[in-house]
């Protein structure tokens, strides 16, 4: 099996054109195979790559596959690819699964994600779910957020940059909430540079 990550994006050209079924399926296994391999690609990046799978997949299979992907990456963006399929009857229950393993923290040292849509995922998550055991661990984890007024107006919100970022040191690291950590800060690649948050809705500062 090849496991070279540059074979990628002929997998997925071969997926996305040919008119074989088999060969469609083999191709996007394939693909999807090298996106989950370790790397040094920024996280969105991957996330991108599993979502252009997602876009050329034809069966729920493949689609649970990239699920199952994205579910290994805490990140926001991440989270909001998943949690576009909390709606589709076929994938509901790898998407549900999906959000939790995203946005809950493994353990107390963990920095959970935060935010709006955050919240917004793990609410819709356990209203789809069947699973009686993933619902009541989203429901216990959703009643323990801070309430709305003690919230930080910027945690989760889409950021945009006038520069790129410095190794893994993402924009979204500027909102993510973590104040402990000075590594979990967006570092850009040059100065002057700015940082934009969305705050999506008119705030109170």
């Amino acid at each position: 099996a090849c496991k070279d990550a540059s074979a990628a994006e002929p997998l997925l050209n071969l997926a996305r054109n040919t008119e074989s079924t088999k060969q469609h399926v083999v191709a996007l296994r394939g693909y999807f195979r090298l996106v989950g391999l370790p790397s040094g690609r920024p996280p969105e990046q991957t996330v991108r790559m599993y979502e252009d799978g997602i876009a050329v997949a034809k069966r729920p299979d493949e689609k649970r596959t990239a699920l199952g992907g994205l579910a290994q990456l805490k990140h926001l963006a991440a989270l909001r690819v998943v949690a576009k399929h909390l709606d589709d009857p076929d994938l509901q229950a790898e998407a549900a699964a999906a959000i939790a393993q995203i946005a809950l923290p493994k353990d107390e040292k963990e920095q959970p994600l935060g935010g709006v849509d955050v919240v917004a995922a793990l609410k819709k998550a356990a209203e789809v779910t069947k699973d009686d055991a993933l619902r009541a661990q989203l429901t216990e984890y959703l009643n323990n957020l801070p309430k709305p007024d003690e919230a930080n107006v910027a945690q989760g919100k889409p950021v945009t940059t006038s520069v790129a970022q410095q190794g893994d040191r993402s924009p979204d690291k500027a909102v993510d909430g973590n104040s402990a950590d000075p590594n979990s800060a967006w570092f850009g690649a040059a100065w002057p540079s700015w940082l934009k948050v969305d705050l999506e809705q008119p705030a109170e500062i």
